[in-house]
Protein backbone atom coordinates (compact mmCIF):
# COMPACT_ATOMS: atom_id res chain seq x y z
CA UNK A 1 0.00 0.00 0.00
CA UNK A 2 2.20 2.76 -1.62
CA UNK A 3 0.46 5.67 0.72
CA UNK A 4 1.54 3.85 4.14
CA UNK A 5 4.98 3.70 2.69
CA UNK A 6 8.04 5.45 4.51
CA UNK A 7 14.22 6.37 4.77
CA UNK A 8 33.73 8.58 1.64
CA UNK A 9 34.54 5.42 -0.14
CA UNK A 10 35.90 2.49 -1.27
CA UNK A 11 37.97 3.47 -4.50
CA UNK A 12 39.01 -0.12 -5.27
CA UNK A 13 38.18 -3.62 -4.75
CA UNK A 14 39.99 -5.14 -1.29
CA UNK A 15 40.37 -8.42 0.32
CA UNK A 16 37.59 -8.69 2.90
CA UNK A 17 39.31 -11.71 4.30
CA UNK A 18 42.72 -9.67 5.15
CA UNK A 19 41.08 -6.94 6.48
CA UNK A 20 38.42 -9.38 8.51
CA UNK A 21 41.18 -11.38 10.07
CA UNK A 22 43.49 -8.24 11.34
CA UNK A 23 40.94 -6.89 12.51
CA UNK A 24 39.73 -10.03 14.65
CA UNK A 25 43.16 -9.81 16.16
CA UNK A 26 43.19 -6.41 17.45
CA UNK A 27 39.66 -6.27 18.67
CA UNK A 28 39.32 -7.35 22.83
CA UNK A 29 38.25 -11.33 23.13
CA UNK A 30 34.41 -9.76 24.37
CA UNK A 31 34.26 -8.00 21.21
CA UNK A 32 33.96 -4.24 23.07
CA UNK A 33 35.65 -1.37 25.09
CA UNK A 34 34.67 -0.82 28.52
CA UNK A 35 34.25 2.89 29.82
CA UNK A 36 37.47 4.14 31.35
CA UNK A 37 40.42 7.01 30.09
CA UNK A 38 41.93 4.36 28.59
CA UNK A 39 39.79 3.87 26.25
CA UNK A 40 41.30 3.32 22.88
CA UNK A 41 40.56 6.01 20.10
CA UNK A 42 39.93 3.98 16.59
CA UNK A 43 42.97 1.90 17.33
CA UNK A 44 41.37 -0.94 16.45
CA UNK A 45 41.61 -1.50 12.29
CA UNK A 46 37.81 -2.65 12.38
CA UNK A 47 36.52 0.68 14.29
CA UNK A 48 37.01 2.14 10.64
CA UNK A 49 33.95 0.68 9.37
CA UNK A 50 32.30 2.85 11.56
CA UNK A 51 33.01 5.18 8.74
CA UNK A 52 33.42 3.89 6.28
CA UNK A 53 31.22 3.46 3.06
CA UNK A 54 29.70 0.60 2.04
CA UNK A 55 29.30 -0.60 -1.60
CA UNK A 56 26.04 -0.34 -3.19
CA UNK A 57 23.74 1.23 -0.37
CA UNK A 58 23.44 4.76 -2.06
CA UNK A 59 22.56 2.91 -5.19
CA UNK A 60 19.93 0.88 -3.81
CA UNK A 61 18.89 4.07 -2.07
CA UNK A 62 17.96 5.19 -5.29
CA UNK A 63 15.60 2.35 -6.21
CA UNK A 64 13.97 2.61 -3.10
CA UNK A 65 12.96 6.02 -3.89
CA UNK A 66 12.48 5.41 -7.43
CA UNK A 67 10.09 2.78 -5.97
CA UNK A 68 7.88 4.86 -3.91
CA UNK A 69 7.81 7.71 -6.53
CA UNK A 70 6.51 5.37 -9.26
CA UNK A 71 3.95 4.16 -6.37
CA UNK A 72 2.56 7.24 -5.35
CA UNK A 73 2.26 8.51 -9.38
CA UNK A 74 0.13 5.69 -10.33
CA UNK A 75 -1.52 3.00 -7.52
CA UNK A 76 -4.11 6.09 -6.65
CA UNK A 77 -4.21 7.94 -9.85
CA UNK A 78 -4.52 5.04 -12.22
CA UNK A 79 -6.50 1.86 -12.75
CA UNK A 80 -5.65 -1.92 -14.89
CA UNK A 81 -2.12 -3.24 -14.18
CA UNK A 82 0.11 -0.50 -14.30
CA UNK A 83 -2.37 1.04 -11.24
CA UNK A 84 -2.06 -2.66 -9.67
CA UNK A 85 1.62 -3.25 -9.78
CA UNK A 86 2.69 0.00 -8.33
CA UNK A 87 1.18 -0.44 -5.06
CA UNK A 88 3.44 -3.82 -4.60
CA UNK A 89 6.61 -1.60 -6.06
CA UNK A 90 5.93 1.17 -3.15
CA UNK A 91 5.68 -1.97 -0.50
CA UNK A 92 9.17 -3.26 -1.95
CA UNK A 93 10.50 0.69 -1.72
CA UNK A 94 9.70 0.95 1.82
CA UNK A 95 10.62 -2.64 3.14
CA UNK A 96 14.23 -2.42 1.00
CA UNK A 97 14.58 1.59 3.17
CA UNK A 98 14.34 -0.68 6.30
CA UNK A 99 16.60 -2.92 5.77
CA UNK A 100 19.35 -0.52 4.04
CA UNK A 101 18.32 1.27 7.43
CA UNK A 102 19.10 -1.94 9.27
CA UNK A 103 22.22 -3.55 7.94
CA UNK A 104 24.07 -0.06 7.85
CA UNK A 105 23.47 1.60 11.38
CA UNK A 106 24.05 -1.96 12.82
CA UNK A 107 27.14 -2.06 10.99
CA UNK A 108 28.98 1.01 11.64
CA UNK A 109 27.06 1.56 15.18
CA UNK A 110 29.03 -1.84 16.27
CA UNK A 111 31.94 -0.92 15.54
CA UNK A 112 31.71 2.12 17.35
CA UNK A 113 30.67 0.02 20.29
CA UNK A 114 33.63 -2.03 19.96
CA UNK A 115 35.47 0.94 19.99
CA UNK A 116 34.57 3.00 22.50
CA UNK A 117 33.13 3.87 25.80
CA UNK A 118 29.47 2.68 25.80
CA UNK A 119 28.30 6.09 27.33
CA UNK A 120 30.13 8.25 24.88
CA UNK A 121 29.22 5.60 21.55
CA UNK A 122 25.50 6.43 22.56
CA UNK A 123 25.92 9.82 23.08
CA UNK A 124 27.51 10.30 19.86
CA UNK A 125 25.11 8.74 17.81
CA UNK A 126 21.90 10.07 18.86
CA UNK A 127 23.56 13.45 18.05
CA UNK A 128 24.20 12.45 14.60
CA UNK A 129 21.08 10.87 14.11
CA UNK A 130 18.81 14.06 15.75
CA UNK A 131 20.96 16.66 13.34
CA UNK A 132 20.57 14.23 10.15
CA UNK A 133 16.96 13.32 11.10
CA UNK A 134 15.36 16.53 12.44
CA UNK A 135 16.75 19.86 10.41
CA UNK A 136 14.92 18.26 6.98
CA UNK A 137 11.39 17.97 9.06
CA UNK A 138 11.20 21.70 10.22
CA UNK A 139 10.54 23.72 7.06
CA UNK A 140 7.98 20.88 5.54
CA UNK A 141 6.13 20.74 8.64
CA UNK A 142 6.23 25.15 8.24
CA UNK A 143 4.96 24.45 5.18
CA UNK A 144 2.10 22.20 6.33
CA UNK A 145 1.22 24.75 9.35
CA UNK A 146 1.00 27.49 7.08
CA UNK A 147 -1.17 25.50 4.46
CA UNK A 148 -3.66 24.36 6.52
CA UNK A 149 -3.66 27.45 8.32
CA UNK A 150 -4.46 29.10 5.61
CA UNK A 151 -6.82 26.16 4.62
CA UNK A 152 -4.91 25.85 1.11
CA UNK A 153 -4.53 21.52 2.33
CA UNK A 154 -6.62 19.73 4.28
CA UNK A 155 -3.28 18.76 7.53
CA UNK A 156 -4.40 19.23 11.12
CA UNK A 157 -2.27 20.21 14.03
CA UNK A 158 -2.87 16.96 15.70
CA UNK A 159 -0.91 15.17 12.83
CA UNK A 160 1.33 17.72 12.41
CA UNK A 161 2.49 16.91 16.03
CA UNK A 162 1.91 13.16 15.57
CA UNK A 163 4.80 13.46 12.50
CA UNK A 164 6.91 15.67 14.66
CA UNK A 165 7.15 13.36 17.40
CA UNK A 166 7.14 10.10 15.23
CA UNK A 167 4.28 9.01 16.58
CA UNK A 168 2.35 8.50 13.32
CA UNK A 169 2.53 4.91 12.52
CA UNK A 170 0.07 4.72 15.98
CA UNK A 171 -2.39 7.32 14.98
CA UNK A 172 -5.52 6.89 12.85
CA UNK A 173 -6.94 9.90 10.61
CA UNK A 174 -3.82 11.16 8.74
CA UNK A 175 -3.89 13.53 5.57
CA UNK A 176 -2.15 12.45 2.48
CA UNK A 177 0.47 15.11 3.45
CA UNK A 178 1.37 13.17 6.35
CA UNK A 179 0.88 9.48 5.74
CA UNK A 180 4.20 8.87 4.80
CA UNK A 181 5.46 9.65 8.20
CA UNK A 182 4.65 6.26 9.37
CA UNK A 183 7.52 4.66 7.84
CA UNK A 184 9.65 7.20 9.32
CA UNK A 185 8.21 6.72 12.20
CA UNK A 186 9.15 3.14 12.55
CA UNK A 187 12.82 3.77 11.41
CA UNK A 188 13.24 6.01 14.63
CA UNK A 189 11.61 3.81 16.83
CA UNK A 190 14.14 1.38 15.44
CA UNK A 191 16.95 3.84 16.37
CA UNK A 192 15.57 4.82 19.75
CA UNK A 193 15.65 1.14 20.38
CA UNK A 194 18.07 -0.73 19.11
CA UNK A 195 21.36 1.46 19.96
CA UNK A 196 21.32 1.01 23.40
CA UNK A 197 20.69 -2.83 23.58
CA UNK A 198 23.74 -3.14 20.90
CA UNK A 199 25.66 -0.67 23.23
CA UNK A 200 25.01 -2.60 26.56
CA UNK A 201 25.08 -6.37 25.61
CA UNK A 202 27.38 -5.82 22.80
CA UNK A 203 27.93 -7.13 19.22
CA UNK A 204 28.43 -10.84 19.98
CA UNK A 205 25.28 -10.97 22.73
CA UNK A 206 23.29 -8.58 21.35
CA UNK A 207 22.81 -11.50 18.29
CA UNK A 208 20.35 -13.46 20.58
CA UNK A 209 18.51 -10.46 20.99
CA UNK A 210 17.54 -9.99 17.02
CA UNK A 211 17.05 -13.75 16.89
CA UNK A 212 14.49 -13.50 19.43
CA UNK A 213 12.75 -10.07 17.84
CA UNK A 214 12.27 -11.88 14.46
CA UNK A 215 10.79 -15.12 15.98
CA UNK A 216 8.54 -12.91 17.79
CA UNK A 217 7.55 -10.53 14.92
CA UNK A 218 7.16 -13.98 12.93
CA UNK A 219 4.79 -15.77 15.81
CA UNK A 220 2.45 -12.77 16.71
CA UNK A 221 1.99 -10.83 13.72
CA UNK A 222 -0.35 -12.87 11.86
CA UNK A 223 -2.32 -13.05 14.90
CA UNK A 224 -2.22 -9.54 15.96
CA UNK A 225 -3.43 -8.76 12.14
CA UNK A 226 -6.45 -11.32 12.37
CA UNK A 227 -7.89 -9.36 15.62
CA UNK A 228 -7.02 -6.02 15.20
CA UNK A 229 -9.77 -3.45 14.39
CA UNK A 230 -7.88 -1.28 11.36
CA UNK A 231 -7.95 -2.84 8.04
CA UNK A 232 -4.77 -4.40 7.85
CA UNK A 233 -2.26 -2.08 5.94
CA UNK A 234 -2.94 1.02 8.62
CA UNK A 235 -2.12 -1.92 11.53
CA UNK A 236 0.61 -2.72 9.17
CA UNK A 237 2.35 0.68 9.84
CA UNK A 238 2.80 -0.44 13.43
CA UNK A 239 6.46 -0.97 14.21
CA UNK A 240 6.34 -3.92 16.23
CA UNK A 241 4.68 -5.44 13.32
CA UNK A 242 7.52 -4.38 11.20
CA UNK A 243 10.52 -5.64 13.15
CA UNK A 244 11.92 -8.47 11.36
CA UNK A 245 12.32 -5.89 7.94
CA UNK A 246 14.88 -4.11 10.14
CA UNK A 247 16.34 -7.47 12.16
CA UNK A 248 17.46 -9.73 9.56
CA UNK A 249 19.56 -6.71 8.05
CA UNK A 250 20.64 -6.13 11.93
CA UNK A 251 22.25 -9.73 12.13
CA UNK A 252 23.40 -9.99 8.83
CA UNK A 253 25.58 -7.33 9.56
CA UNK A 254 26.62 -8.44 12.97
CA UNK A 255 27.84 -12.09 11.40
CA UNK A 256 29.69 -9.41 8.80
CA UNK A 257 31.78 -9.06 12.33
CA UNK A 258 33.06 -12.99 11.87
CA UNK A 259 36.06 -13.22 8.90
CA UNK A 260 35.02 -16.51 8.61
CA UNK A 261 31.50 -15.36 7.84
CA UNK A 262 32.83 -12.25 5.86
CA UNK A 263 34.71 -14.53 3.38
CA UNK A 264 31.39 -16.64 3.00
CA UNK A 265 29.49 -14.07 1.81
CA UNK A 266 32.39 -12.66 -0.67
CA UNK A 267 32.27 -15.99 -2.42
CA UNK A 268 28.35 -16.72 -2.38
CA UNK A 269 27.65 -13.02 -3.60
CA UNK A 270 27.53 -13.59 -7.01
CA UNK A 271 24.80 -12.37 -9.90
CA UNK A 272 23.42 -16.10 -9.89
CA UNK A 273 22.54 -16.35 -6.24
CA UNK A 274 21.68 -12.66 -6.66
CA UNK A 275 18.96 -13.34 -9.15
CA UNK A 276 17.35 -16.39 -7.38
CA UNK A 277 17.58 -14.24 -4.49
CA UNK A 278 15.28 -11.44 -6.24
CA UNK A 279 13.09 -14.23 -7.63
CA UNK A 280 12.02 -15.33 -4.58
CA UNK A 281 11.39 -11.58 -3.32
CA UNK A 282 9.17 -11.10 -6.07
CA UNK A 283 6.95 -14.27 -5.64
CA UNK A 284 6.62 -13.01 -1.60
CA UNK A 285 4.59 -10.55 -3.53
CA UNK A 286 1.99 -13.11 -4.68
CA UNK A 287 -1.16 -12.99 -1.84
CA UNK A 288 -1.48 -16.65 -0.96
CA UNK A 289 -4.30 -17.71 1.21
CA UNK A 290 -3.48 -18.43 5.10
CA UNK A 291 -0.24 -18.04 4.63
CA UNK A 292 1.90 -15.10 5.68
CA UNK A 293 5.17 -14.42 3.20
CA UNK A 294 6.42 -11.17 5.18
CA UNK A 295 9.13 -12.26 7.29
CA UNK A 296 10.38 -14.12 4.39
CA UNK A 297 10.63 -11.28 2.46
CA UNK A 298 12.69 -9.30 5.40
CA UNK A 299 14.84 -11.72 5.32
CA UNK A 300 15.42 -11.46 1.67
CA UNK A 301 15.38 -7.87 1.51
CA UNK A 302 18.28 -8.23 4.65
CA UNK A 303 19.95 -10.55 2.13
CA UNK A 304 19.86 -8.49 -1.12
CA UNK A 305 21.60 -5.79 0.71
CA UNK A 306 24.10 -8.06 2.45
CA UNK A 307 24.85 -9.61 -1.29
CA UNK A 308 24.93 -6.40 -3.05
CA UNK A 309 27.16 -4.28 -0.13
CA UNK A 310 29.96 -7.65 0.35
CA UNK A 311 31.56 -7.89 -2.53
CA UNK A 312 32.55 -4.50 -4.60
CA UNK A 313 33.80 -6.29 -7.62
CA UNK A 314 30.33 -7.63 -8.09
CA UNK A 315 29.30 -5.83 -11.27
CA UNK A 316 25.55 -5.02 -10.01
CA UNK A 317 27.37 -3.37 -6.78
CA UNK A 318 29.41 -1.63 -9.30
CA UNK A 319 26.70 -0.50 -11.32
CA UNK A 320 24.67 1.19 -8.17
CA UNK A 321 27.74 3.07 -7.42
CA UNK A 322 26.96 5.11 -10.98
CA UNK A 323 27.53 8.92 -9.45
CA UNK A 324 23.73 9.27 -10.84
CA UNK A 325 22.00 6.83 -8.88
CA UNK A 326 24.52 7.79 -5.73
CA UNK A 327 23.88 11.35 -5.99
CA UNK A 328 19.82 10.14 -6.18
CA UNK A 329 20.40 8.00 -2.36
CA UNK A 330 22.31 10.19 -0.99
CA UNK A 331 18.96 12.92 -1.26
CA UNK A 332 16.71 9.78 -0.82
CA UNK A 333 15.60 11.01 2.67
CA UNK A 334 14.87 14.77 1.34
CA UNK A 335 13.18 13.38 -1.37
CA UNK A 336 11.05 10.95 0.46
CA UNK A 337 10.15 14.16 2.62
CA UNK A 338 8.85 16.26 0.15
CA UNK A 339 7.93 13.97 -2.52
CA UNK A 340 4.22 13.34 -0.72
CA UNK A 341 3.37 16.94 -1.06
CA UNK A 342 3.92 16.68 -4.91
CA UNK A 343 2.92 13.68 -5.54
CA UNK A 344 -0.71 13.81 -4.78
CA UNK A 345 -3.23 11.85 -6.12
CA UNK A 346 -5.52 12.45 -8.79
CA UNK A 347 -7.77 10.73 -11.15
CA UNK A 348 -6.28 11.18 -14.68
CA UNK A 349 -5.27 8.67 -17.43
CA UNK A 350 -2.16 6.87 -17.32
CA UNK A 351 -0.86 8.90 -20.36
CA UNK A 352 -1.75 12.08 -18.40
CA UNK A 353 -0.20 11.02 -15.35
CA UNK A 354 2.92 9.71 -17.35
CA UNK A 355 3.47 12.98 -18.32
CA UNK A 356 3.03 14.58 -15.02
CA UNK A 357 5.76 12.00 -13.65
CA UNK A 358 8.56 13.82 -15.12
CA UNK A 359 7.55 17.25 -14.34
CA UNK A 360 6.63 15.81 -10.75
CA UNK A 361 10.01 14.74 -10.36
CA UNK A 362 12.39 17.24 -11.16
CA UNK A 363 10.82 19.38 -8.68
CA UNK A 364 10.88 17.05 -5.93
CA UNK A 365 14.74 16.43 -6.73
CA UNK A 366 15.68 20.29 -6.70
CA UNK A 367 13.93 21.02 -3.29
CA UNK A 368 15.96 17.86 -2.25
CA UNK A 369 18.89 18.98 -3.62
CA UNK A 370 18.61 22.72 -2.08
CA UNK A 371 17.86 21.14 1.18
CA UNK A 372 20.78 18.86 1.11
CA UNK A 373 23.11 21.28 -0.43
CA UNK A 374 22.13 24.16 2.30
CA UNK A 375 21.03 22.03 5.13
CA UNK A 376 21.67 18.41 5.76
CA UNK A 377 25.11 18.44 4.53
CA UNK A 378 26.69 21.17 6.20
CA UNK A 379 24.41 20.39 9.50
CA UNK A 380 26.20 16.74 8.84
CA UNK A 381 29.36 17.98 8.79
CA UNK A 382 28.77 19.53 12.09
CA UNK A 383 27.62 16.69 13.84
CA UNK A 384 30.21 14.87 12.67
CA UNK A 385 32.47 17.27 14.31
CA UNK A 386 30.90 17.50 17.81
CA UNK A 387 30.74 13.73 17.35
CA UNK A 388 34.20 13.13 17.01
CA UNK A 389 35.10 15.38 20.17
CA UNK A 390 32.43 13.24 22.16
CA UNK A 391 34.31 10.06 21.35
CA UNK A 392 37.49 11.18 22.02
CA UNK A 393 38.21 11.01 25.36
CA UNK A 394 39.19 13.50 27.74
CA UNK A 395 42.75 14.66 27.54
CA UNK A 396 42.78 14.22 23.70
CA UNK A 397 40.23 16.68 23.32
Amino acid sequence: MARYLFAGGLSAPHDVSKIARMADATRPQDGRFRDGANAPIMSDRYADQAHRHIPGLDGLRAIAIGCVLFAHSFEFSTTGGLGAAAGPMGTAGVHLFFAISGYLITSRFAAEVASYPTRRALKAFYLRRAWRILPPLLPYFALLIACGLMGILPVRPREVIAAAFFASNYVQGKSWYTTHFWSLSAEEHFYFLWAPILALLGPRRAQAVVVAIIILTLVTRPFLLAHTNLEQARALEQTHLQLDFFAYASLFALWMRSARFRARVVRLATHAVLAAVLVLLGATALHLEGIDTRSLAAFLFGAVVLLLSANPRLGATRALEHPMLAWVGRRSYGIYIWQQIVFVPIAVSVIRQSALLIPHTAIVLAVAGVSYRFLERPLLRKAQGWSTRILAPSGNR
